[in-house]
C-alpha cells in the first residue's frame, strides 16, 4: 500500500529544483510533493532574505513578479516550518533551521516533520482502507488489533480513535473486526477524529472519484456547515455551499454556475458530501422549497444527518463481509455520509 502523501510549501525561493528533488527522493513515514502554501501540511522557508517585522512577524519577499511578500506570525503558524540558512538577523526565531545542502540537516529535518505530522498521516492511512473497504462495511463498528492489541476503534457513525503510537504502515498492516454499535467506546488515551473529517482530508488528496452516483444525476440540496475543522473548507467548497444555499441545483447547472472544471467540482462535492453538508434527499435538507416545507421538518433529523444509506442497493446485496458471526449482518447499512460510494458500471 502506498504512504501517504504529505504536501509541502515553498515560500520565498527563486529557484525550488533542489528543494523539489529533496521531497521526491526523500524514503520516510510519508511520501512528500510541493502543494500549495495554503493547502500545505509543512513549510519551507527561504530565510537568507526574510526581514523582521517585529518580533515574532516575519516578511518573505517573493520573486514571482506581481506577487506580494508573504507576512508570518511565527507564533501563529499550525504547522512545522523551518528556514534555510542562513538567516539575516538573530532575532529572527523559527521552529526549525536547516542547511538544504546538508543532507543530515535535510534528513533531521523530515524527521521532526514526519513525526509532527504522523498522527495525520495514520488518519490518512485508515481513510485509504475505509475507501477501499467501503462495499464489504457491514458492521457499524470496527475494531483494529495489530498482533493482538487494540489499536484503533472505527464507529462508522461517529469517530475513529487510534493509539498514539500507531504508524501509517502499521494502520495499513491492522486486522479489523466488526463490532456492535454498543462497541463504539474509544479508550480515553487513544487519538479521537470525527469520520467526516479524516475523509473529508482523504478525498481533498486523492485522484480517486468517491462521490456516489446519484450525484450526478439527482438536485444537490444545502444541509449544513461541513463538520471538519474550518482550516480545511476552501474557497472551491465556500463556492459550491453559497450557490446551493440559494437554490438547490443539479451537477450540470453547479458547473455553469460556479466556473468550476468537472474534476474540481466533483472533488468540491464529494468533501462536502463527506462532511455532512449537502444531500439529494430533500427531506433532509436545510432547504426546503414551498412544496415540501413541511414533509421537510417532518423528516429531518439533525441527530442523523450524516447517516444515510451506506451501501445502493445493489453494491449492498453483493458485498462480501469483512467479519463472519452473527453480528457481521445484523445492523442497519447506515454510516457516515463518506462511506457510501459511487458503484462501478457494469
Amino acid at each position: 500500500m502506498a504512504d501517504p502523501v504529505m504536501r509541502m510549501g515553498l515560500i520565498g525561493f527563486q529557484s525550488d529544483s533542489h528543494l523539489c528533488t529533496l521531497l521526491s527522493n526523500r524514503k520516510g513515514l510519508v511520501a512528500w510533493e510541493r502543494g500549495p502554501f495554503t493547502e500545505a501540511d509543512a513549510l519551507w522557508v527561504n530565510g537568507e532574505h526574510a526581514q523582521l517585522v517585529r518580533p515574532g512577524i516575519v516578511r518573505i519577499p517573493s520573486y514571482e513578479q506581481g506577487r506580494p511578500a508573504t507576512v508570518l506570525s511565527l507564533k501563529d503558524v499550525d504547522r512545522p516550518i523551518a528556514f534555510t540558512l542562513p538567516l539575516p538577523s538573530p532575532n529572527i526565531q523559527p521552529q526549525y533551521l536547516f542547511n538544504p545542502a546538508s543532507p543530515e540537516g535535510v534528513a533531521a529535518i523530515f524527521d521532526n516533520f514526519e513525526g509532527w505530522l504522523r498522527p495525520l498521516a495514520t488518519e490518512l492511512s485508515i481513510a485509504r482502507s475505509l475507501a477501499q473497504r467501503r462495499y464489504q462495511l457491514t458492521s457499524a463498528v470496527y475494531h483494529l488489533q495489530l498482533q493482538g492489541q487494540l489499536v484503533g476503534v472505527i464507529d462508522l457513525n461517529g469517530d475513529v480513535g487510534l493509539h498514539p503510537n500507531l504508524t501509517p504502515r502499521d494502520a495499513a498492516a491492522a486486522e479489523w473486526g466488526g463490532r456492535p454499535p454498543a462497541a463504539h467506546a474509544i479508550p480515553e488515551h487513544f487519538a479521537r477524529t470525527p469520520i467526516s473529517q479524516i475523509m473529508w482530508q482523504y478525498v481533498m488528496r486523492t485522484g480517486e472519484d468517491l462521490l456516489p452516483e446519484r450525484y450526478r444525476h439527482a438536485t444537490i440540496y444545502f444541509r449544513g456547515a461541513p463538520r471538519v475543522d474550518q482550516r480545511l473548507v476552501r474557497d472551491t467548497h465556500m463556492l459550491c455551499l453559497s450557490m446551493l444555499a440559494a437554490a438547490p441545483q443539479t451537477l450540470p447547472e453547479l458547473l455553469e454556475h460556479t466556473g468550476l472544471s468537472e474534476r474540481e467540482l466533483v472533488q468540491a462535492l464529494a468533501a462536502l458530501y463527506l462532511g455532512g453538508s449537502i444531500t439529494t434527499h430533500p427531506g433532509k435538507t436545510a432547504w426546503e422549497p414551498r412544496a415540501h416545507s413541511k414533509a421537510a421538518r417532518t423528516e429531518s433529523n439533525p441527530d442523523s444527518v450524516l447517516t444515510p444509506s451506506l451501501f445502493d442497493s445493489e453494491a449492498a446485496a453483493s458485498a462480501a463481509p469483512l467479519a463472519s458471526g452473527p453480528q457481521a449482518r445484523a445492523h442497519a447499512l447506515t454510516a457516515p455520509a463518506p462511506l457510501e460510494m459511487r458503484r462501478r458500471s457494469s
